[in-house]
């Protein structure tokens, strides 16, 4: 028995030990059993100076601590991977005498058998030095809150029903892999801030900074001051990609700035920005009115990717609705994990003209009245009720216009039949009983046409 068990782990070791990757593997208490021959060279020690290493130190590495302290925290699994669930987490590795920092990508994997619990299996993955002012600016808690929002975000392309959306998500891989300008174009609420942000944690600048300016609200130098780095701003936090929401509101002499910048040689001092930018309407109408330029709005467009509305992804509300809730559940207080049918009912109902914006207000707000833990009808605002149950209510039948011509004209003939009757058919006499000229009364006989009575024979 024992002799299998050496055969067993001398195969593991072998297969592990001839892998270009850095490997290590912990026990089921986090001390340090192996590492291979490319662990050894990326952590310039030997196997044998690191065994038994005790790795249960979760804070973060700091300037001056001794190497062995940094790899303690490099290698502690997180809470979920003890748990049995895999995890990947970024461990920032400060400036050392012989090396600069860096970032470097720990993956784990738990190891099971049919006793449970027996260990980790980890794989290092090196990433890019840094400068050391950036991994101040940058701590790794940070870094932390930013892979999960990038995990939050990724899963708003998720599971979606409608074809539009999986051509945005397809979209999405392409610009995520390209570093050409983007223009994004949907309503407001339409999550185009959200895309543009996803976009850049997903491409090969992640590492650094994501603006996003409003074109409306902030003053043309501040634009500028970011984008060409005349306040040093961008020397101290360097950019990577800057969405820029209604480019047509900067002035003309900043849209020709962008233009030149976007189609102009990229210098090696200074790489060039990822400018994704954000239209309510398409850029063509903003051109037609004289408040875009047009060769901007042609280098804006190398990759157009468009929205649609929330009354267009009717499909799609009950992926969105559950993943806002399980997002308002990392709120403090009483948990939201439903809606009941008649609140579904209103939902499904209800245009949502404000778009993904205004439904997780509205959610966030249910929610909060809850009594219990699902929203009911009477928990949503008053204004989406009354919209829902007018939308619902039959509208009026329409007046029957009321003609009067032809009453009129009936009233008339009755008149002249009468007047004629009494008149013995003397049409003279006829229009002096109705008080008119006789060629009035000769005209309404020919169109009313009127059976006229014979008129008595004369007697001498």
């Amino acid at each position: 028995m024992k002799e299998d068990s050496r055969k067993q782990d001398f195969r593991w070791r072998a297969l592990l030990q001839h892998s270009r990757e850095p490997l290590f593997i912990l026990n089921r208490r986090s001390y340090l059993l192996f590492i291979n021959k490319a662990f050894e060279q990326l952590a310039r020690l030997e196997a044998a100076q690191l065994y038994r290493l005790w790795c249960r130190r979760p804070q973060p590495a700091r300037p001056g601590q001794s190497w062995k302290t940094v790899l303690k925290h490099v290698l502690t699994p997180p809470a979920e991977v003890l748990q049995g669930l895999p995890g990947r987490h970024r461990r920032l590795i400060p400036a050392r005498s012989d090396r600069a920092a860096c970032w470097w990508d720990v993956d784990f994997f738990p190891l099971r058998d049919e006793q449970g619990f027996r260990g980790v299996l980890g794989k290092i993955t090196p990433g890019p030095e840094i400068p050391e002012p950036l991994a101040v600016l940058v701590p790794e808690e940070a870094l932390h809150l930013r892979q999960r929002m990038l995990e939050r975000l990724n899963q708003v392309y998720l599971g979606l029903r409608l074809p539009a959306m999986r051509r945005v998500a397809e979209q999405l891989r392409l610009a995520s892999h390209t570093h050409s300008p983007a223009l994004l174009v949907g309503a407001a609420g339409t999550g185009k801030r959200t895309l543009a942000r996803l976009i850049h944690y997903r491409s090969a600048h992640r590492e650094q900074a994501f603006a996003a300016l409003d074109c409306r609200r902030l003053p043309s130098f501040a634009v500028s001051a970011l984008l060409w780095g005349e306040a040093g701003a961008a020397a101290r936090a360097p950019l990577g990609t800057v969405y820029l929401l209604e480019p047509p509101a900067l002035p003309r002499d900043v849209q020709e700035r962008l233009h030149r910048y976007l189609i102009g040689p990229e210098t090696g001092d200074r790489p060039r920005l990822r400018i994704i930018s954000g239209f309510r309407e398409d850029p063509l109408e903003a051109v037609r009115r004289g408040e875009l330029l047009e060769e901007l709005a042609h280098a804006l467009a190398t990759l157009r990717i468009d929205l649609p509305t929330l009354a267009q992804r009717h499909d799609d509300l009950p992926h969105l609705v559950d993943r806002m809730l399980r997002r308002l559940e990392s709120n403090p207080g009483k948990k939201v994990y439903g809606l009941t049918p008649d609140a579904w009912e209103i939902l499904l109902a209800y245009a949502w003209p404000g778009n993904l914006r205004e439904l997780f207000v509205v959610l966030q707000g249910a929610g909060r009245h809850a009594p219990g833990e699902a929203i009911d009808a009477g928990d949503l605002p008053a204004y989406i009720r009354q919209v829902v149950r007018l939308s619902h209510v039959p509208a009026a039948r329409p007046e029957r216009a009321l003609h009067v011509a032809p009453i009129v004209e009936q009233v008339e003939q009755r008149l002249i039949e009468l007047a004629l009757r009494r008149a013995q058919g003397k049409k003279n006499l006829a229009a002096k009983l109705l008080d008119v000229p006789v060629p009035w009364l000769f005209r309404r006989l020919k169109k009313l046409q009127v059976e006229e009575e014979p008129e008595p024979p004369e007697t001498e």
